[in-house]
Order: structure tokens, then sequence, then C-alpha cells
């Protein structure tokens, strides 16, 4: 007895309808042909046991996030240059000033256009400023002013502790062309209130605000 086959069901139906159709190449023109439709359709069924590729879109689970679709336009906010070099200045002012922070400048849709650490300084402090730069976005307001509208407004402060992201404490500045806010700037890591956060949020901003557009 022949030995069966190796592979999958369809290989082996594959492999017995090529023998069948070996047997009848010499018989009638329908033979042939009823046994070519035969192979056809075990061969179109072992094409459908193989996974398709994954399109361009979906190579990886997950990607692209739910929430950001493919082709959408970036938000309005200081060109990226401007946006460094406010962020640079802001670290150097503030180590000047004895402390290692983290700046942080977002666009208007609070999606991250530069960041700046000093050497040494902790990851609490990128997501201080990562937060602070929420609040100026989410409330249209500095996290100063944010944070007092906290102390007397019960609902607003619950509203902002809702979102998870928020942390009204100085240091967060509203990026602004004429009364549009673009962005925000945001320094996290010195010690609170968060005054000196913000003045070095101010030094970043005062050395690009009137390059803005």
């Amino acid at each position: 007895m022949a030995a069966e086959p190796a592979g999958t069901t369809a290989d082996r139906e594959v492999l017995v309808m090529a023998r069948c159709f070996e047997r009848e190449r010499r018989g009638s023109s329908a033979a042939r042909i009823a046994a070519g439709v035969k192979i056809l359709g075990v061969a179109m069924a072992l094409h459908a046991q193989v996974p398709s590729a994954p399109s361009a879109g979906s190579h990886w689970p997950g990607w692209p996030p739910a929430d950001i679709k493919r082709g959408e336009p970036a938000a309005r906010g200081p060109a990226a240059a401007l946006a460094l070099e406010a962020v640079e200045v802001a670290v150097a002012t503030c180590s000047t000033n004895g402390f290692k922070v983290a700046a942080l400048v977002v666009d208007s849709a609070g999606e991250p256009v530069a960041m700046a650490k000093a050497d040494g300084a902790p990851p609490i402090d990128l997501a201080s400023a990562t937060r602070k730069d929420f609040v100026v976005i989410y409330t249209k307001l500095p996290s100063a002013d944010a944070a007092a509208r906290v102390r007397n407004d019960e609902s607003f402060a619950k509203e902002l502790a809702a979102t998870g992201k928020a942390l009204p404490v100085r240091g967060g500045l509203p990026i602004k062309v004429g009364d549009v806010i673009i962005g925000a700037i945001a320094v996290g890591g010195a010690p609170p209130p968060g005054d000196q956060d913000e003045l070095c949020s101010r030094a970043g901003l005062d050395k690009i605000v009137s390059r803005l557009k």
C-alpha cells in the first residue's frame, strides 16, 4: 500500500486528485476537465487555510491607536525649532537657579512638540510638566490660575480630577498668538509651590514669544 501523503488534508487531496488526473489524461476530454475542476476546488480550499497578510495599517496589534486617525493633520502649535529653544532656555534658567527640571511644550491639542530635561532630572519631573501642560490646554488658563480656582470651586476641582491627567500647580503657561492659544509650556521639578517652575517657563516663553505665528 502506498504511504499516505504527508501534510494537511487539503495537501493530501491535491495529491490524490493529481494522481487521478494522471490516470485519466489519456481518457476523454470530459474526464480530464472534471479532474481539473476537482483539483482547482481543492487548491482554492488549501489557499483559504493560509492566513492573509495583515494590511499596512494593522501590521501590529493595537496599531494605530483607536483615538488617532491616519492622515489626521497636526493641530496648530509653535514651530518645533522655537519650541525646542523655549524648553532649553527654561531648563537652563532653572539649572542656573539650582534646580534640575524637565520642560515640555505642547501644541493646541496637547500633543508634545519639544522636551528637555536637565541631567539627572527624575522621571516625575517630566510627568509634572506634562500634567501642567494638560491643565493649560484643558482649562485655557495658566496652571497657577487653575490651581487658585480649584481651591474655590469644588465642581471644577472634581472635573479636573476626573480627567486623571491634570496637575493644577504653578508652572504651566499658555502659548498665544494674539488671543489664540496655540500651545503650552510647562516646567516640573523645582520645589513646591511651583514659583520657580513658573519663572523658568516664563523665561522660555519670553525667549520665543515675539517670533510666534
